[in-house]
Protein backbone atom coordinates (compact mmCIF):
# COMPACT_ATOMS: atom_id res chain seq x y z
CA UNK A 1 0.00 0.00 0.00
CA UNK A 2 1.37 3.39 -1.05
CA UNK A 3 0.71 6.71 0.68
CA UNK A 4 0.04 9.55 -1.75
CA UNK A 5 -0.64 13.22 -1.17
CA UNK A 6 -1.77 16.08 -3.34
CA UNK A 7 -3.64 15.82 -6.63
CA UNK A 8 -5.22 12.48 -7.52
CA UNK A 9 -5.32 10.96 -11.01
CA UNK A 10 -8.60 10.44 -12.84
CA UNK A 11 -8.66 6.75 -11.92
CA UNK A 12 -7.83 7.53 -8.32
CA UNK A 13 -10.62 10.11 -8.18
CA UNK A 14 -13.08 7.51 -9.44
CA UNK A 15 -12.22 5.08 -6.63
CA UNK A 16 -12.20 7.99 -4.16
CA UNK A 17 -15.84 8.76 -4.96
CA UNK A 18 -16.74 5.16 -4.16
CA UNK A 19 -14.76 5.30 -0.93
CA UNK A 20 -16.39 8.56 0.09
CA UNK A 21 -19.81 6.93 -0.10
CA UNK A 22 -18.54 4.19 2.21
CA UNK A 23 -16.98 6.59 4.73
CA UNK A 24 -19.17 9.72 4.53
CA UNK A 25 -21.28 8.62 7.51
CA UNK A 26 -18.21 8.97 9.74
CA UNK A 27 -17.96 12.71 9.02
CA UNK A 28 -20.17 15.42 10.50
CA UNK A 29 -20.89 16.93 7.08
CA UNK A 30 -24.46 15.58 7.06
CA UNK A 31 -25.40 16.53 10.66
CA UNK A 32 -24.36 20.12 10.01
CA UNK A 33 -27.03 20.18 7.31
CA UNK A 34 -29.63 18.50 9.52
CA UNK A 35 -29.31 15.01 8.01
CA UNK A 36 -28.84 11.76 9.91
CA UNK A 37 -25.28 10.79 8.89
CA UNK A 38 -26.20 7.10 8.55
CA UNK A 39 -29.30 7.70 6.41
CA UNK A 40 -29.20 7.32 2.64
CA UNK A 41 -30.09 11.01 2.34
CA UNK A 42 -27.25 11.95 4.69
CA UNK A 43 -24.71 9.74 2.92
CA UNK A 44 -25.73 11.13 -0.47
CA UNK A 45 -25.43 14.70 0.78
CA UNK A 46 -22.11 14.24 2.60
CA UNK A 47 -20.41 12.23 -0.15
CA UNK A 48 -21.42 14.89 -2.68
CA UNK A 49 -20.01 17.73 -0.58
CA UNK A 50 -16.80 15.83 0.20
CA UNK A 51 -16.30 14.80 -3.42
CA UNK A 52 -16.63 18.44 -4.47
CA UNK A 53 -13.98 19.43 -1.90
CA UNK A 54 -11.58 16.74 -3.15
CA UNK A 55 -12.03 17.63 -6.81
CA UNK A 56 -11.75 21.37 -6.16
CA UNK A 57 -8.38 21.02 -4.43
CA UNK A 58 -9.63 23.06 -1.47
CA UNK A 59 -8.56 20.44 1.07
CA UNK A 60 -5.35 18.55 1.71
CA UNK A 61 -5.47 14.89 0.69
CA UNK A 62 -3.63 11.93 2.13
CA UNK A 63 -4.62 8.62 0.52
CA UNK A 64 -3.72 4.96 0.86
CA UNK A 65 -3.49 3.54 -2.66
CA UNK A 66 -3.05 0.02 -3.99
CA UNK A 67 -2.94 -0.87 -7.66
CA UNK A 68 -4.23 2.55 -8.70
CA UNK A 69 -7.24 2.31 -6.38
CA UNK A 70 -7.71 4.53 -3.34
CA UNK A 71 -8.53 2.31 -0.34
CA UNK A 72 -8.05 4.78 2.52
CA UNK A 73 -8.53 8.53 2.71
CA UNK A 74 -7.79 11.42 5.03
CA UNK A 75 -8.97 14.97 4.24
CA UNK A 76 -7.68 17.88 6.29
CA UNK A 77 -7.19 21.64 6.26
CA UNK A 78 -5.29 24.31 8.13
CA UNK A 79 -7.37 26.66 10.28
CA UNK A 80 -6.28 30.26 9.88
CA UNK A 81 -8.88 31.65 12.29
CA UNK A 82 -7.93 29.35 15.17
CA UNK A 83 -4.22 29.83 14.40
CA UNK A 84 -4.47 33.60 14.61
CA UNK A 85 -6.32 33.65 17.93
CA UNK A 86 -4.54 30.80 19.72
CA UNK A 87 -1.08 31.74 18.48
CA UNK A 88 -0.28 28.18 17.35
CA UNK A 89 -0.64 26.50 13.95
CA UNK A 90 -4.00 24.67 13.95
CA UNK A 91 -5.57 22.15 11.58
CA UNK A 92 -8.70 20.04 11.32
CA UNK A 93 -9.33 16.57 9.92
CA UNK A 94 -12.54 16.61 7.91
CA UNK A 95 -12.70 12.88 7.18
CA UNK A 96 -10.62 9.78 7.86
CA UNK A 97 -11.70 6.33 6.74
CA UNK A 98 -11.07 3.19 4.75
CA UNK A 99 -8.06 0.89 4.97
CA UNK A 100 -4.81 2.04 6.55
CA UNK A 101 -6.44 4.85 8.51
CA UNK A 102 -3.96 4.53 11.36
CA UNK A 103 -1.07 4.89 8.91
CA UNK A 104 -2.70 7.95 7.34
CA UNK A 105 -3.13 9.60 10.74
CA UNK A 106 0.54 8.98 11.54
CA UNK A 107 1.49 10.43 8.14
CA UNK A 108 -0.49 13.56 8.96
CA UNK A 109 1.31 13.94 12.29
CA UNK A 110 4.66 13.61 10.53
CA UNK A 111 3.61 16.36 8.14
CA UNK A 112 2.39 18.44 11.06
CA UNK A 113 5.87 18.21 12.55
CA UNK A 114 7.40 19.44 9.27
CA UNK A 115 4.94 22.32 8.88
CA UNK A 116 4.88 23.46 12.49
CA UNK A 117 1.27 22.38 13.12
CA UNK A 118 0.83 21.84 16.84
CA UNK A 119 -2.95 21.48 17.30
CA UNK A 120 -5.29 19.18 15.33
CA UNK A 121 -8.95 18.34 15.90
CA UNK A 122 -11.27 15.78 14.37
CA UNK A 123 -14.98 15.27 14.98
CA UNK A 124 -16.26 11.76 14.25
CA UNK A 125 -19.96 11.03 13.84
CA UNK A 126 -21.31 8.20 15.97
CA UNK A 127 -23.00 6.47 13.03
CA UNK A 128 -21.59 2.93 13.34
CA UNK A 129 -19.76 3.47 10.05
CA UNK A 130 -17.45 0.43 9.76
CA UNK A 131 -15.13 2.26 7.36
CA UNK A 132 -14.66 5.31 9.59
CA UNK A 133 -11.60 6.04 11.71
CA UNK A 134 -11.67 4.22 15.05
CA UNK A 135 -11.09 5.70 18.46
CA UNK A 136 -8.16 3.32 18.99
CA UNK A 137 -6.43 4.67 15.87
CA UNK A 138 -6.70 8.20 17.25
CA UNK A 139 -5.85 7.50 20.87
CA UNK A 140 -2.84 5.36 19.94
CA UNK A 141 -1.10 8.36 18.35
CA UNK A 142 -1.94 10.88 21.06
CA UNK A 143 -5.43 12.21 20.30
CA UNK A 144 -7.60 12.88 23.36
CA UNK A 145 -11.39 12.92 23.47
CA UNK A 146 -12.63 16.38 24.44
CA UNK A 147 -16.40 16.26 24.19
CA UNK A 148 -19.50 14.47 22.97
CA UNK A 149 -21.73 16.49 20.69
CA UNK A 150 -25.51 16.15 20.37
CA UNK A 151 -27.21 17.20 17.12
CA UNK A 152 -30.87 18.20 17.28
CA UNK A 153 -33.47 19.04 14.67
CA UNK A 154 -36.98 20.56 14.65
CA UNK A 155 -39.65 21.42 12.12
CA UNK A 156 -40.12 25.15 11.60
CA UNK A 157 -43.90 25.17 12.13
CA UNK A 158 -43.45 26.29 15.74
CA UNK A 159 -45.02 28.94 17.93
CA UNK A 160 -44.67 32.71 17.79
CA UNK A 161 -42.05 33.95 20.30
CA UNK A 162 -43.36 35.09 23.69
CA UNK A 163 -40.84 37.94 23.95
CA UNK A 164 -40.24 40.31 21.01
CA UNK A 165 -37.44 39.03 18.76
CA UNK A 166 -36.07 41.33 16.05
CA UNK A 167 -33.11 41.43 13.62
CA UNK A 168 -29.97 43.06 14.99
CA UNK A 169 -28.88 46.45 13.69
CA UNK A 170 -25.32 47.80 13.08
CA UNK A 171 -25.38 49.64 16.41
CA UNK A 172 -25.70 46.31 18.24
CA UNK A 173 -22.25 45.12 17.16
CA UNK A 174 -20.26 45.78 20.33
CA UNK A 175 -22.99 44.51 22.64
CA UNK A 176 -23.22 41.30 20.63
CA UNK A 177 -19.46 40.78 20.71
CA UNK A 178 -19.25 41.48 24.44
CA UNK A 179 -22.13 39.10 25.20
CA UNK A 180 -20.55 36.38 23.06
CA UNK A 181 -17.31 36.76 24.99
CA UNK A 182 -18.94 36.15 28.37
CA UNK A 183 -21.68 33.60 27.70
CA UNK A 184 -20.07 30.21 27.05
CA UNK A 185 -18.46 27.55 29.21
CA UNK A 186 -19.47 24.13 27.85
CA UNK A 187 -17.79 24.41 24.42
CA UNK A 188 -14.63 22.54 23.39
CA UNK A 189 -12.51 25.68 23.70
CA UNK A 190 -13.34 26.12 27.39
CA UNK A 191 -13.15 22.37 28.04
CA UNK A 192 -9.64 22.02 26.59
CA UNK A 193 -7.03 22.51 29.34
CA UNK A 194 -4.54 23.66 26.70
CA UNK A 195 -6.66 26.73 25.91
CA UNK A 196 -6.90 29.49 28.51
CA UNK A 197 -10.29 30.83 29.52
CA UNK A 198 -9.34 34.21 28.10
CA UNK A 199 -8.46 32.75 24.72
CA UNK A 200 -11.68 30.70 24.71
CA UNK A 201 -13.71 33.85 25.38
CA UNK A 202 -11.78 35.68 22.67
CA UNK A 203 -12.59 32.91 20.17
CA UNK A 204 -16.28 33.49 20.79
CA UNK A 205 -15.90 37.24 20.43
CA UNK A 206 -14.21 36.67 17.07
CA UNK A 207 -16.87 34.10 16.14
CA UNK A 208 -19.58 36.67 16.72
CA UNK A 209 -17.63 39.31 14.82
CA UNK A 210 -17.46 36.95 11.85
CA UNK A 211 -21.17 36.20 12.15
CA UNK A 212 -21.99 39.90 12.01
CA UNK A 213 -19.71 40.31 8.99
CA UNK A 214 -21.44 37.63 6.94
CA UNK A 215 -21.16 34.15 8.42
CA UNK A 216 -24.74 34.42 9.70
CA UNK A 217 -27.63 35.29 7.41
CA UNK A 218 -29.46 36.92 10.30
CA UNK A 219 -28.75 37.64 13.94
CA UNK A 220 -31.90 37.89 16.00
CA UNK A 221 -31.92 39.76 19.30
CA UNK A 222 -34.27 40.26 22.20
CA UNK A 223 -34.10 43.11 24.68
CA UNK A 224 -36.84 42.04 27.06
CA UNK A 225 -38.00 45.23 28.74
CA UNK A 226 -34.54 46.81 28.68
CA UNK A 227 -32.81 48.97 26.04
CA UNK A 228 -29.72 46.74 25.95
CA UNK A 229 -29.52 43.34 24.24
CA UNK A 230 -30.51 40.54 26.60
CA UNK A 231 -29.81 37.69 24.17
CA UNK A 232 -29.14 36.73 20.57
CA UNK A 233 -29.46 33.89 18.08
CA UNK A 234 -27.31 33.64 14.92
CA UNK A 235 -29.06 31.89 12.02
CA UNK A 236 -27.59 30.42 8.83
CA UNK A 237 -29.79 29.52 5.85
CA UNK A 238 -29.13 26.23 4.05
CA UNK A 239 -27.52 26.19 0.63
CA UNK A 240 -30.35 26.59 -1.88
CA UNK A 241 -28.75 24.04 -4.23
CA UNK A 242 -27.85 21.26 -1.81
CA UNK A 243 -30.72 21.75 0.61
CA UNK A 244 -30.76 20.77 4.25
CA UNK A 245 -31.86 22.51 7.41
CA UNK A 246 -31.42 26.03 8.67
CA UNK A 247 -28.60 26.16 11.22
CA UNK A 248 -28.73 27.85 14.63
CA UNK A 249 -25.06 28.74 14.97
CA UNK A 250 -24.84 30.74 18.19
CA UNK A 251 -27.34 31.29 21.00
CA UNK A 252 -26.85 33.17 24.25
CA UNK A 253 -28.78 35.03 26.93
CA UNK A 254 -27.03 37.31 29.39
CA UNK A 255 -26.51 35.52 32.74
CA UNK A 256 -28.77 37.86 34.71
CA UNK A 257 -31.67 37.36 32.27
CA UNK A 258 -31.63 33.57 32.05
CA UNK A 259 -34.64 31.48 33.13
CA UNK A 260 -36.96 34.29 32.00
CA UNK A 261 -38.16 32.73 28.73
CA UNK A 262 -35.85 34.81 26.53
CA UNK A 263 -33.86 31.80 25.31
CA UNK A 264 -37.04 30.02 24.29
CA UNK A 265 -38.27 33.12 22.47
CA UNK A 266 -34.99 33.39 20.56
CA UNK A 267 -35.18 29.76 19.43
CA UNK A 268 -38.83 30.21 18.42
CA UNK A 269 -37.84 33.40 16.61
CA UNK A 270 -35.19 31.47 14.68
CA UNK A 271 -37.75 28.83 13.68
CA UNK A 272 -40.11 31.58 12.56
CA UNK A 273 -37.32 33.22 10.50
CA UNK A 274 -36.46 29.95 8.76
CA UNK A 275 -40.13 29.27 8.09
CA UNK A 276 -40.55 32.69 6.48
CA UNK A 277 -37.53 31.90 4.28
CA UNK A 278 -39.18 28.67 3.07
CA UNK A 279 -36.96 26.37 5.15
CA UNK A 280 -38.85 23.41 6.59
CA UNK A 281 -36.48 22.36 9.38
CA UNK A 282 -33.75 23.73 11.62
CA UNK A 283 -30.78 22.02 13.27
CA UNK A 284 -28.12 22.80 15.84
CA UNK A 285 -25.62 21.09 18.09
CA UNK A 286 -24.53 21.37 21.69
CA UNK A 287 -22.46 19.46 24.21
CA UNK A 288 -24.00 16.38 25.83
CA UNK A 289 -23.15 17.83 29.25
CA UNK A 290 -24.95 21.12 28.52
CA UNK A 291 -28.17 20.05 30.22
CA UNK A 292 -29.75 23.55 30.40
CA UNK A 293 -29.43 23.92 26.62
CA UNK A 294 -30.80 20.42 26.00
CA UNK A 295 -33.83 21.17 28.19
CA UNK A 296 -34.43 24.43 26.32
CA UNK A 297 -34.27 22.79 22.91
CA UNK A 298 -36.58 20.00 24.05
CA UNK A 299 -39.17 22.59 25.07
CA UNK A 300 -39.01 24.21 21.64
CA UNK A 301 -39.63 21.02 19.66
CA UNK A 302 -36.10 19.82 18.95
CA UNK A 303 -35.20 16.13 19.09
CA UNK A 304 -31.85 14.36 18.90
CA UNK A 305 -30.89 12.84 15.55
CA UNK A 306 -27.11 12.30 15.77
CA UNK A 307 -24.06 12.22 18.05
CA UNK A 308 -20.37 12.88 17.45
CA UNK A 309 -17.12 12.88 19.43
CA UNK A 310 -14.43 15.53 19.19
CA UNK A 311 -10.78 14.51 19.55
CA UNK A 312 -7.72 16.72 19.83
CA UNK A 313 -4.01 16.15 19.28
CA UNK A 314 -1.55 18.76 20.45
CA UNK A 315 2.18 19.17 20.67
CA UNK A 316 2.94 20.54 24.11
CA UNK A 317 6.05 22.53 24.86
Amino acid sequence: MNIITGTLSRDQLSSTRDLLRQTAAASVTAPFAGFDPASEEGIEFASGVLSALVESGLVNICAAERGGKVEGLLLWEKLGWDTRILGRECARVILAGGKGTGTLIKHLLDRAEDEGITYITIRVADSNCPEGVGESDLVSVGFEKLERIVYLRAETDGKTPGWPVVPSVPGDRQQLIDLAGSSYSYDRFHIDPLISGGDADRLHREWMSGSIDGRADRILVTRGNEPDIAGYCACILPDRLTGGAGWIDMLAVSPERRKSGLGRSLVEGALEYFREEGVESAALCTQEMNLPALRLYGKTGFSVFAFADTYRWAKVG
